[in-house]
């Protein structure tokens, strides 16, 4: 589908030369020096990843620096977010235009990157959104500091190379000619077709060509990057890394291997060197952020984009998560495709078995979901497909992400949040969708339930002896529950067949089932919280108990 320039991709319109030339201290990984490889310890990652897979309630908030279009304080967007009591903060920023540290940095601009006569106009609309690192952090600061445990993950396209970029670690300023080197160069692999050419075909899928002869060097508003070529590899990580020292806890990519297939595409052979090389390096991209938040900060980044890898013959890039869209069909029909999920999540969980999925509307392009969810459906109808689509993706598993604030709902948006802004958002009064949201948050919220015990065993008088395919319990056995929730656990019940047999308060959560039972029973376990939320888990098992 047609990706097309949003100039609005931040909700209103940033010019995409707004940029920040203040030179600021560099760290020894941008100094040229060759920095050790640091590996992961793999408890660090186990553990990491483990609280990925715990996350329930995810909130598209895009983005966290915006509140002076909104009249929103940073009180007032800790309040939304803690009414959903999100885990997760997905696109709590959004770096696409060269970023500025300060937005007063915007002064300095060279005349190549900014027209002296539009700084003003510029600087105002850099504090408008708060899209500059130093304000990006201070909100990283204040979020965390009442919500200590949230994730907050930003946004960082790899399609978007700004002819006039900036290091964000050294500050060191890079124009057209030094950029348009980094652009994606199909001939540098023997491939029949220019820098110019591919570069002109990119900018035409963009609507960006106006009239031919075209100059794409001088008139592209972004290249289209080569990740294998080392020096874009350097600007992008700056900025990933610029991010992190912000407070970003996770970094999703977009089109992170878009160059591999569109270069599969142009070759018609996905093992050429050109798709294998590209590849290499968009995964070494996931390894180096991965080791610079370890390196530096102790901590682990999580690094996660599209699903596209999975389609590779090769190595699958260490991802911690991958994302996926609802379909603009299934907005319209009001209805998930049962069979065309299975078939998508069958072939990700082969070829990525450990990685966390989740879902949004996606946006960015005439005819995005996110535009036919917001533009084409009422309200009424919005909050009942959040209800579907929520409904759905717990039961596969997957973390629905829950359009609180953002994303861009596109150029032709005609219905505006508060009348004036193309960013979605659930407060606003024509869409009125913050309250279905905080009620299927709370839903999710409810107490995690786990019976650890009986497991797969053979139980010989309460003993675990060996391994089978399903419990199989000979004489007394314990039965032990996991409970997990933010909220005061109030009680945890435990039935066999539907029928109530015991009822625990304390830790730990258990019950020794002692009578008689002879044939195939199930064992369900349900918790309750001190808020009225409640989860279950149960198990089938075959049991001889004579009492």
């Amino acid at each position: 589908m047609r990706r097309i320039l949003i100039i609005g991709i931040l909700c209103l319109v940033l010019l995409p030369s707004a940029t920040s030339f203040e030179k600021i201290e560099s760290d020894d990984l941008e100094t040229g020096q060759q920095a050790e490889v640091l590996d992961i310890p793999d408890d660090v990652k186990i553990t990491a990843r483990e609280k990925l897979s715990q996350v329930r309630v995810a909130c598209f908030y895009m983005t966290i620096t915006d509140g002076r279009i909104f009249n929103r304080s940073y009180d007032d967007v800790i309040d939304i977010l803690k009414g959903v009591k999100t885990d997760l903060v997905f696109g709590a920023f959004h770096h696409w235009i060269t970023c500025p540290e300060c937005c007063e940095d915007i002064f300095d601009a060279p005349p190549e990157c900014i027209d002296p006569s539009n700084l003003q106009e510029q600087y105002e609309r850099c504090r408008e959104h708060g899209y500059s690192f130093a304000e990006f952090q201070n909100a990283t600061g204040k979020i965390k500091a009442e919500m200590p445990d949230v994730i907050i993950c930003i946004s960082l396209p790899l399609e978007f190379l700004n002819p006039c970029s900036r290091n964000s670690i050294t500050g060191e300023i890079l124009l057209r000619n030094e950029t348009w080197e980094m652009a994606l160069d199909p001939s540098k692999w023997g491939i029949p077709v220019t820098r110019e050419e591919f570069q002109t075909w990119w900018a035409k899928r963009h609507g960006w060509v106006r009239e031919e002869p075209y100059n794409p060097k001088e008139e592209m508003p972004f290249y289209f990057p080569d990740p294998s070529n080392p020096d874009f590899q350097k600007l992008f990580l700056s900025h990933a890394k610029r991010l992190i020292d912000a407070g970003a806890d996770a970094i999703w990519i977009d089109m992170l291997f878009m160059p591999s297939l569109l270069l599969e595409q142009l070759t018609g052979d996905v093992n050429h060197i050109a798709v294998k090389e590209t590849f290499e390096a968009s995964s070494e991209i996931v390894d180096k952020i991965h080791e610079y938040g370890y390196s530096k900060y102790g901590k682990y980044i999580y690094v996660g984009s599209w699903g596209t890898a999975a389609n590779f013959p090769y190595q699958p890039p260490d991802l911690d998560f991958i994302t996926g869209t609802v379909h603009q069909k299934e907005i319209l029909n009001m209805e998930m495709d049962e069979s065309e999920w299975e078939e998508k999540l069958a072939f990700l969980k082969e070829k990525m078995p450990d990685v966390a999925i989740f879902v949004f509307f996606d946006y960015g392009y005439d005819n995005s979901p996110m535009e036919i969810f917001s533009q084409m459906l009422s309200s009424r109808e919005q909050g009942e497909f959040l209800r579907i689509a929520d409904e759905f993706f717990e039961r596969k598993g997957i973390t629905f992400i829950y359009p609180v604030h953002g994303p861009d709902m596109g150029p032709d948006a005609t219905i505006l949040s508060y009348g004036k802004s193309r960013c979605y958002d659930s407060l606003a009064p024509e869409f009125q969708t913050y309250d279905t949201i905080v009620e299927l948050a709370k839903n999710r919220k409810k107490p995690l339930v786990s019976i650890e015990r009986p497991g797969n065993y053979l139980y010989v008088f309460d003993k675990e002896i060996v391994p089978l395919k399903m419990p199989v319990i000979l004489g007394d056995i314990t039965v032990i529950a996991d409970v997990q929730d933010e909220d005061e656990i109030q009680k945890v019940e435990f039935y066999v067949d539907d029928e109530l047999k015991a009822i625990d308060k304390t830790l730990p959560y258990s019950w020794l089932w002692n009578e008689f039972a002879i044939g195939r029973y199930k064992i369900r376990v349900i918790a309750y919280d001190n808020l009225g939320g409640k989860g279950g888990d149960e198990i089938d098992v075959i049991a001889f108990n004579w009492g």
